[in-house]
């Protein structure tokens, strides 16, 4: 504590100042403590924002190596923990967000921009659309094992497509980082094998969801994919003309 008048630091019950015997007044000395009180814990707050960070990027990347590593032997080991549905979803966000911010950074590198539909038309809305497709994947996939008996909750089926959709995800990284550099080929190539592997992944989530069913299925694993993709097709073909169609006629639109 300070002295009001000269500024001398002084003991936290001192009545009076020893330098200048300046009566220091209770409601004085408590405001001046109150206030370095509040100094002192101001700094705590950004230090447990940065340490929460750290321990999420920590635990994403230790979900992150053994899922490269070993996609499919993974996949069948994640749970519908708190941890595990945290990872598994930005994997998905990011994916969705990557591959939406494709045709976005490929306007701006090969034609600089030339073609100007608007961020929200060219990105965010494929963003959107992305998400709703995968949340239908998932609910779709979800929906199969429990005609076939496979006790899944919903969380459990999110976190292995969502292991099994890191490799995709880093392709998409890929190809954005490959059409900056100026690495066209490399770009056109990661996108079309992130496309492949993202059916893959559809297919590779049943059958690991099927291996680790302790119990005898309903549904034979080869019915259980069949019913699976004849049921996606159905509802994409149907969200293709409520929400793509008119998608590409806005994209159209501001080009022309």
């Amino acid at each position: 504590m300070n002295c009001p008048n000269c500024q001398a630091t002084l003991e936290a019950d001192s009545l009076f100042c020893t330098s200048c015997g300046t009566k220091i007044s209770e409601e004085a000395a408590t405001t001046q403590a109150h206030e370095e009180h509040a100094v002192e814990a101001t700094p705590t707050a950004p230090s447990a924002f940065v340490e929460k960070s750290k321990g999420m990027s920590k635990a994403y990347w230790r979900f992150l190596v053994p899922a490269i590593k070993r996609p499919f032997d993974s996949s069948k080991q994640t749970t519908d923990s708190q941890g595990d549905v945290a990872n598994g979803l930005i994997t998905l966000i990011l994916f969705a967000f990557l591959t939406a911010l494709f045709p976005y950074v490929l306007n701006q590198v090969l034609y600089n921009g030339f073609f100007s539909p608007s961020f929200w038309n060219l990105t965010f809305k494929p963003f959107l659309i992305l998400l709703i497709s995968m949340a239908i994947i998932i609910g779709v996939v979800f929906l199969t094992m429990k005609l076939a008996q496979a006790p899944y909750s919903f969380l459990k089926v999110t976190t292995t497509f969502a292991t099994l959709m890191v490799i995709p995800m880093l392709l998409t990284a890929l190809a954005n980082i490959a059409i900056i550099l100026g690495l066209h080929e490399l770009s056109a190539y990661s996108v079309l094998l992130a496309v492949m592997l993202l059916s893959l992944s559809i297919t590779a989530t049943i059958v690991a969801l099927a291996e680790a069913t302790p119990t005898k299925k309903r549904i034979d694993n080869f019915y259980s994919v069949v019913i699976v993709f004849v049921m996606l097709f159905i509802i994409f073909a149907l969200m293709g003309e409520a929400m793509i169609e008119p998608l590409i006629n806005n994209l159209i639109g501001d080009l022309f």
